[in-house]
């Protein structure tokens, strides 16, 4: 039936999508994998810093920041910025329903400039201005 033909459709191109992803996990050597997990603990630990890029990476490690870039985006599937944003977010997210904190104190604290830059990258990730979240998630 078409309904069969379609599942298994979907299926091989589900394997396929499988093993593309194991052929790239595969393809990284050893030292990359070992630089991504040293990047990952590095942005974990300094996510509050307002300079944390590529750049400021590759310095700290001594690596070319396209090269920092490609094992990044290549072990994790998403791109250090991307990654940045999502460990910061992270720590927003409990500030704004856990403390009484303004929006400008929580930015200043989790690598914001200010407010607006907070409020940018949060409602690009979120869907929902910081403001909103607090409202939606906060205990009554």
């Amino acid at each position: 039936t078409i309904w069969a033909v379609h599942k298994k459709e979907e299926i091989m191109d589900w394997i396929d999508q499988i093993y593309d992803a194991i052929a790239q996990v595969l393809s990284m050597n050893e030292k990359d994998i070992v630089w991504s997990e040293r990047i990952i603990s590095f942005i974990r630990s300094n996510y509050m810093e307002p300079q944390l890029d590529v750049n400021t990476i590759s310095r700290r490690f001594g690596l070319n920041s396209s090269y920092v870039s490609h094992v990044f985006r290549q072990s994790t599937g998403i791109r250090l910025i991307d990654y940045i944003h999502n460990v910061r977010i992270e720590h927003i997210m409990p500030l704004l329903v856990g403390s009484e904190k303004s929006i400008s104190e929580i930015a200043r604290e989790t690598g914001y400039s200010d407010q607006q830059a907070l409020s940018r990258v949060f409602r690009r990730y979120m869907k929902t201005s910081p403001t909103e979240y607090r409202k939606a998630h906060k205990a009554p």
